[in-house]
């Protein structure tokens, strides 16, 4: 599959929302209008880009294929058991105007997408994946170059999306780590109200204890005394 093709393809999958992980978010519909929250980040490469291009290519090539059976069944069918309709006919040829003038929009913005996507990415195969999740997987906002950009981003997201959940993953299971030792933390120390000081005088005889509250000791050199009385030093 040549990357700068035109052409629809149908998505081979709902894209699943994911939950912010950074403060930037950005909101990207996929041709079959499901909706996905995804977090636009810079990621180090530790993704096999060209495996995941091979990989959503096939099941792009499948789907395609899929598509074209399903329509080509359901024109023998109408052919076989209902007759021509101009209303179909009329739609046909509006959607084929359509399609011939999206064709010549994208052609006339291959420049700057060529130049938007050289941006995008310092990675060749990461470039690939990115171009090939726009032509086939991204509703166009537009062709001017914010437009473009946009929707690139877009892309990157996607083909940056195994990144993005593990990594969400590997958070989730650190916080939840943290958590897990504040709260066996928490609860070793459940005994002693918040706020409630140690009574150091239990520490020492009521003579003893009568002496450093004449002398102003401090709490640092009372625990001290109590530290040294431990060890046996007078």
């Amino acid at each position: 599959m040549e990357n700068n093709e035109n052409r629809s393809v149908a998505p081979t999958d709902n894209v699943e929302n994911s939950e912010n992980i950074v403060a930037t978010s950005v909101e990207n519909k996929t041709i079959d209008g499901t909706s996905e929250q995804q977090e636009s980040v810079e990621l180090p490469e530790r993704v096999n880009y060209r495996q995941l291009y091979e990989e959503t290519e096939d099941r792009l090539k499948k789907a395609e294929f899929a598509l074209y059976k399903r329509n080509k069944a359901e024109k023998e069918k109408r052919n076989i058991q209902e007759p021509v309709d101009t209303q179909d006919i009329e739609h046909l040829v509006e959607t084929k105007a359509i399609e011939i003038l999206e064709a010549q929009r994208r052609k006339d913005s291959e420049d700057l997408l060529e130049e938007e996507l050289m941006r995008s990415s310092g990675n060749s195969d990461e470039r690939d994946l990115i171009k090939l999740i726009y032509d086939n997987r991204i509703v166009k906002t537009g062709y001017s170059r914010m437009s473009i950009r946009d929707d690139l981003e877009n892309a990157k997201i996607l083909a940056n999306k195994p990144l993005i959940l593990k990594e969400k993953k590997e958070l989730v299971e650190s916080l939840n780590a943290k958590r897990s030792v504040s709260s066996t933390s928490i609860g070793s120390n459940q005994s002693k109200p918040v706020g409630q000081k140690d009574d150091l005088s239990k520490n020492f005889s009521v003579r003893d204890w009568q002496f450093i509250k004449e002398r102003g000791w401090d709490e640092k050199t009372i625990r001290k005394a109590i530290e040294n009385k431990g060890k046996g030093i007078a």
